[in-house]
C-alpha cells in the first residue's frame, strides 16, 4: 500500500453494504478528516459470505466496478485476514463477530456513522417483538399529519442513505427499525425518541446468554441526552427485564414514558416503579377505551382500526404523542375505518395472521413472521377469539433459546386442539406430532381436521433452516394449502 493511503472494508453486500459504500464515496473527505485527520485516499474493500449475503448480482458488480471497488469472497479469503489487512470496517449486522474482539478498535458501527452526520429528527424502534409493525404505524400515521417521514434500518432504505436526505426536503424525522444486531456495538447513537416495545429471550446463537441480548437492546436507550426521551411498556420494568433494567436505569438522563395497557400495570406504575426507579417520568396509560396523560383524554381507542394488538397501537400513540403530532388529527382521520383500514395494512399482513383459505369449513392462517415462541402465543390469543378450535403448526430454527415453555404452555390452551410441528429441530420440541417435511405436516392435517378447525401456521422459530427468509416459509405454506385445497375441492 502507497504511504498515504488507508483502508476501509465494507463486510456485506445487502441493503446495508450498498448503502455504506454510497456515503462512504459521497462523504469521503468528511471521513477521512474524522478517521484520519487529514484528506487522505481511501481504498474501499467488500468482503461477502454467500452463506450472509448470497450471490452478488450483475447489477451489484457494475455498481463495484463504477466505484473502483474491490470485492473479495470468503472462499477466497479468509474474515480474519481480511479484518488484519483493513484500517477500518463498517460490517453487516448479519456478521457475527464475537469471535474477532481483538479486531473491535477497527470496526465502526452503522448507527454511530449515522449519529455523526445525520440531522435529522430520530424516532428509533426496537424489541423482540412487534418492531416492523410499530414503525410502519408511525412513519403512516406522521404522513397523514403532514410530516415528512422516512423509514430506515430494518425496514425500509438503509440508514446512511437518510444522510443524503440532510441536504433536501424530503424528510423530516427517520423511524429507524433496529435490531440487537445494529444495537450492539453501538457507542453514541442516541435517538430524540427510542421506543423499546418488549423483552423476550431471543437470538442466544449470536449473543450467547439473555443478559448479552439485554445489553445489546439498551443502547439505544444509554447515550440519550435530558432532552431526548425513552419510551416504554410498563412490563420492561417488571421480571428478569426489570431486573436488568435495575443495573443500567439510574445512569441514564433521558425523559420517561411508561405506557400502561391495564390498570394493573398503572396501579404498578404508580406505586413500585416509583419506588425503585429514580428519574423523572410521564405516564401515558389506558383507562376505559381512551388513552389518558394523567387527567387528560388524549385518545379515544374505541376507534382504532384491526390492523394490530392493542398493545402495539398504544406504543405507537404514546410516541406521536411525545413527538408531538396532532392526535386529534389522527383520530379523525381513523374515525372513516374502512379508508384507515386499507392505508394502514402497511403490506404487513403478508405472513403476519394472514388469511389463506378456507378448506372444507376449516380457516388457514400464515403467519410465518413469528420468529419467537411469544409471537405464536399471541397469535393464538388473537386467533382463539374467533375459532375455539386450533391446530398449530411450530418449526423452526430456536436460535438458541429453549421453546419447551411456550410449547407447553400453548399444549395446555383449552383452544389449542393439536400441535405439529416440522424441520430438523422437530424432534426437540414435545408435546407435538413431528414429521421433518412440511408438505407431510400438511398431508396429515387435511386428513385429521374437522369442519370448524382453525390452522394455524405460526412456527415461533427462524426460517434459516429450510427457507431463505419467513416470506418464502409463508409463501411455501400458502402453496401447499392451495394446492391441497383444489385437490379436495
Amino acid at each position: 500500500m502507497k504511504y498515504g493511503q488507508k483502508k476501509i472494508g465494507i463486510l456485506g453486500f445487502g441493503v446495508v453494504g450498498r448503502s455504506v459504500l454510497s456515503f462512504l464515496e459521497k462523504r469521503k473527505k468528511e471521513i477521512c478528516q474524522k478517521l484520519f485527520g487529514q484528506d487522505l485516499t481511501v481504498i474501499f474493500t467488500v468482503w461477502v459470505d454467500s452463506l450472509v449475503d448470497g450471490k452478488i448480482s450483475s447489477s451489484d458488480h457494475e455498481l463495484l466496478k463504477r466505484h473502483s471497488v474491490t470485492c473479495v469472497s470468503g472462499a477466497k479469503k479468509k474474515l480474519e485476514l481480511f479484518l488484519r489487512e483493513q484500517d477500518y470496517v463498517i460490517s453487516s449486522p448479519g456478521f457475527n463477530l464475537n469471535a474477532y474482539h481483538e479486531y473491535d478498535d477497527k470496526i465502526l458501527c452503522e448507527l454511530d456513522l449515522f449519529d455523526d452526520f445525520s440531522r435529522h429528527k430520530t424516532i428509533a424502534v426496537t424489541g423482540t417483538l412487534g418492531k416492523t409493525t410499530v414503525v410502519k404505524l408511525i412513519d403512516n400515521l406522521l404522513k397523514q399529519v403532514g410530516i415528512r417521514s422516512c423509514l430506515a434500518g430494518n425496514v425500509g432504505t438503509g440508514m446512511l442513505d437518510l444522510v443524503a436526505c440532510d441536504t433536501c426536503d424530503l424528510c423530516q424525522t427517520g423511524v429507524l427499525e433496529l435490531s440487537s444486531f445494529q444495537l450492539e456495538r453501538s457507542k453514541k447513537f442516541a435517538p430524540d425518541i427510542a421506543l423499546w416495545t418488549n423483552f423476550y429471550a431471543n437470538h442466544l446463537d449470536r449473543h450467547d446468554t439473555e443478559d448479552a441480548y439485554f445489553k445489546a437492546k439498551i443502547n439505544l436507550l444509554k447515550y440519550q441526552d435530558e432532552t431526548q426521551w425513552a419510551i416504554m411498556p410498563v412490563s420492561l420494568f417488571q421480571g428478569r427485564s426489570g431486573r436488568l433494567l435495575g443495573q443500567y436505569f439510574r445512569n441514564f438522563t433521558s425523559q420517561l414514558c411508561v405506557v400502561c395497557v391495564s390498570e394493573h400495570d398503572k396501579r404498578f406504575c404508580d406505586h413500585a416503579l416509583s419506588e425503585n426507579f429514580l428519574t423523572k417520568k410521564r405516564v401515558v396509560y389506558v383507562y376505559d377505551n381512551c388513552l389518558y396523560d394523567r387527567d387528560q383524554k388524549i385518545f379515544d381507542m374505541t376507534m382504532l382500526p384491526s390492523v394490530t394488538f392493542k398493545e402495539n397501537w398504544v406504543m405507537v400513540l404514546a410516541t406521536l404523542y411525545i413527538y408531538g403530532a396532532d392526535l386529534s388529527r389522527i383520530e379523525r382521520y381513523l374515525c372513516d375505518k374502512s379508508k384507515a383500514q386499507g392505508a394502514l395494512l402497511l403490506n404487513d399482513h403478508a405472513h403476519r395472521l394472514e388469511f389463506v383459505a378456507a378448506v372444507q369449513g376449516v380457516s388457514f392462517y400464515n403467519d410465518s413472521k413469528a420468529t419467537v415462541g411469544q409471537a405464536t402465543e399471541r397469535a393464538v390469543a388473537r386467533v382463539a377469539r374467533e375459532h375455539a378450535s386450533l391446530i398449530v403448526i411450530l418449526g423452526g430454527q430456536s436460535k438458541g433459546v429453549d421453546r419447551s415453555d411456550v410449547i407447553k404452555r400453548l399444549s395446555q390452551n383449552s383452544s389449542v386442539k393439536k400441535i405439529y410441528c416440522f424441520g430438523p429441530e422437530c424432534e426437540h420440541l414435545g408435546f407435538c406430532h413431528k414429521s421433518y417435511d412440511l408438505c407431510e405436516i400438511i398431508d396429515l392435517i387435511f386428513r385429521d381436521m374437522k369442519s370448524g378447525d382453525c390452522v394455524l401456521f405460526s412456527p415461533g422459530g427462524s426460517s434459516f433452516d429450510l427457507f431463505d427468509n419467513y416470506k418464502h416459509r409463508g409463501n411455501f405454506f400458502k402453496e401447499l394449502v392451495l394446492k391441497r385445497s383444489a385437490q379436495v375441492s
